[in-house]
């Protein structure tokens, strides 16, 4: 699972059992919360010291999320119920601006994010026969204070960003591959 969070992006999955040999076998008994940010993950375990106090980040210099921090299951789903329960605003993004500022990568990733989920909506529109049923929800964010805010960032087009996710994958392929053989020989 992905989420996005004021604290920041983060992956949730089971880590790898512990008394299997199997590659695929999991933990379903604990979560291991993966960062591409050191930064964030902090920011997660300093918003709940007494939840993941004895979590401990450790760092994988060849995975594609270099920092990870592993806890039981029942202890993440507190804190994600907590989060929920603290939600107290309309607007995510601008919660996000406050926090991390106009010009930080991480609201920059998120815009971009709604904008490749929004191009996912038109389509799937567009299949339906709906052409042009949605053209005002972008309107509607492009004059938000978050769009406003990060639009001296400079933006890359739809074939820019395939392109940048393409050389992204291209330079840490090598890694990945080496990782995964180098956990299936254990």
């Amino acid at each position: 699972m992905w989420i996005i969070t004021r604290y920041g992006f983060f992956s949730i999955v089971c880590p790898r059992s512990k008394q299997s040999t199997g590659a695929r076998q999991v933990d379903p008994t604990h979560i291991m919360v993966r960062a591409r940010s050191l930064a964030q993950l902090d920011a997660l375990c300093a918003r709940f010291p007494e939840l993941l106090r004895d979590g401990v980040i450790k760092e994988s210099e060849k995975a594609d999320y270099p920092w990870r921090l592993t806890c039981a299951k029942d202890v993440w789903v507190k804190c994600m119920a907590v989060m929920s329960e603290e939600i107290n605003y309309r607007t995510f993004e601008e919660v996000c601006l406050h926090k991390h500022g106009a010009q930080s990568s991480f609201l920059r990733a998120m815009k971009k994010t709604w904008r490749a989920f929004f191009r996912m909506q038109q389509h799937e529109q567009e299949a339906l026969g709906r052409n042009g049923s949605s053209i005002g929800l972008k309107a509607l964010y492009d004059s938000s204070p978050v769009a406003q805010a990060t639009a001296r960032a400079p933006e890359l087009d739809e074939e820019d960003e395939i392109v940048e996710g393409l050389s992204y994958l291209s330079q840490h392929v090598a890694d990945d591959v080496g990782e995964l053989r180098a956990f299936e020989d254990e």
